[in-house]
């Protein structure tokens, strides 16, 4: 339909130009599907992604954005669960 949503995939491998991967959080917006749905994806509809080197991120824009609106304890938190490093 109309509806436009961000979606996390995890588990994503890349096959003549698509990602496939499985739904990492649940739809909000987009109806009909749910998370651990498998999905594929073009490469030209990613609007961002992210992975870690070393232990840390790499991408990530639209993490680095939100993080970057936290609190300081939210900030912590998030990292702790992460378990990667934002530079």
């Amino acid at each position: 339909g109309e509806a436009v949503e961000h979606f996390w995939l995890g588990g994503v491998h890349h096959e003549k130009g698509v990602f496939y991967g499985t739904l990492a959080n649940d739809p909000d917006v987009v109806k009909g599907h749910e998370y651990g749905e498998a999905v594929s994806v073009k490469a030209s509809e990613i609007s961002d992604w992210m992975y870690a080197h070393d232990g840390v991120l790499v991408g990530g824009y639209t993490m680095r954005l939100l993080r970057k609106r936290m609190s300081p304890s939210e900030r912590e938190a998030m990292d702790r669960e992460l378990k990667i490093r934002v530079e």
